[in-house]
């Protein structure tokens, strides 16, 4: 190992390390050694096989492994798993001392975005599922939460969708759905259609849908009229498809009985 000229190393044993530096917890007089292994390669500078870890890292109060991207489009940690299996796995088992961790200890992972319009965690999938968070404890009671979003002033939780499906889906076996409060303002809106074109909820609807329009509707004095909003509730669901609709939606205009303003 003495030749620097070595092209190749193998550790065949019988030590439990195939290699090993002598650096220390901590630099002293002793040594003076603050990075064990500087390791280069044209295409990958480390790489890890074994039975059970590929990779093992030990973190003080910074990092177990730390990741760095350093150009446009890099990433600075990439998992990719195989045969079913996660690409990345994340466990935490304490409360680690970080101000930045203070409100969300104890996490499996931890995404940041120091500013801008950068993201903490961004999930992509081709066909199921981008982001999936699930509480489990044992023994298992169930009182946690799956997927937790919190903001300042933005979006706590933000579901979009671009095709026909649905942007945000809330689902209980025993419990409600979904449950919105608010200390100020209202509990939950409902964006209205504004399309002068559109005169009546869709043809195509599921019963219990809700739907809102905005409609002209002219004033006491017969003045000039004026956009409100109009809530339909759907008594009973189409039938057949968007494409081939074998038998409309009923609808039933909400109507109020009191005013404020």
């Amino acid at each position: 190992m003495s030749d620097e000229s070595a092209t190749s190393y193998t550790a065949d044993g019988p030590g439990t390390f195939g290699f090993r530096t002598g650096g220390v917890v901590a630099p002293s007089s002793d040594s003076n050694v603050t990075i064990g292994a500087d390791l280069k390669g044209f295409d990958t500078g480390v790489r890890g096989t074994g039975r059970a870890v590929g990779v093992h890292g030990f973190g003080g109060n910074t990092a177990g492994v730390f990741g760095e991207g350093l150009q446009s489009g890099g990433r600075g940690v990439v998992g990719h798993g195989t045969r079913h299996a996660e690409g990345i796995f994340g466990v935490s088992t304490s409360t680690m001392d970080d101000e930045k961790r203070k409100v969300a200890s104890n996490v499996g992972i931890l995404g940041i975005s120091d500013g801008g319009k950068g993201t903490g965690i961004h999930g992509i999938s081709a066909s199921f599922v981008g982001v999936s968070g699930i509480f489990e404890s044992i023994p298992a009671d169930g009182s946690g939460t799956g997927i937790l979003g919190e903001s300042g002033s933005g979006t706590g939780v933000s579901g979009t969708c671009s095709g026909s499906g649905t942007g945000v889906k809330g689902n209980s076996e025993r419990g409600r759905g979904g449950v919105f409060s608010s200390g100020a303002k209202a509990q939950i809106q409902l964006a209205p259609v504004d399309d002068k074109n559109r005169k009546r909820p869709p043809k195509e609807a599921r019963a219990g849908d809700l739907f809102v329009i905005m409609v002209d509707r002219p004033t006491a004095a017969d003045e000039e009229k004026i956009r409100e909003a109009e809530l339909w509730f759907c008594l009973q669901s189409s039938t057949g498809s968007v494409i081939g609709i074998t038998k409309n939606a009923k609808w039933g205009r909400v109507q109020f009985d009191k005013f404020q303003q």
